[in-house]
């Protein structure tokens, strides 16, 4: 539900590339993020549908690089988190 402000969070603290991974999976709900839970999970049943067992397709790929951004780009998300927090806290 809060991917649109995790996108403007993770701009701020300094790590883009984890941005821009969670705005291609916001995209694969459409032009408009769906705020409601059960619209996003009625899309996510049509993403994830890819006819093999534990593939989630494109928003498993996504989700790999997420997981591999978050704990390397700009020192990992803790440290950017820290250091954003020493120099506007």
């Amino acid at each position: 539900m809060l991917a649109p402000e995790g996108v403007k969070a993770f701009q701020i603290i300094g790590m883009p590339q984890t941005a821009a991974t969670i705005e291609k999976a916001m995209s694969l709900f459409g032009p408009n993020y769906p705020r409601d839970r059960s619209k996003r999970e009625e899309t996510l049943e049509t993403i994830c549908d890819t006819g093999e067992e534990d593939d989630l397709g494109p928003l498993g790929d996504l989700d790999e690089i997420f997981f591999s951004l978050i704990d390397t780009e700009n020192g990992g998300f803790e440290f950017s988190a820290d250091e954003y927090a020493k120099t506007n806290g």
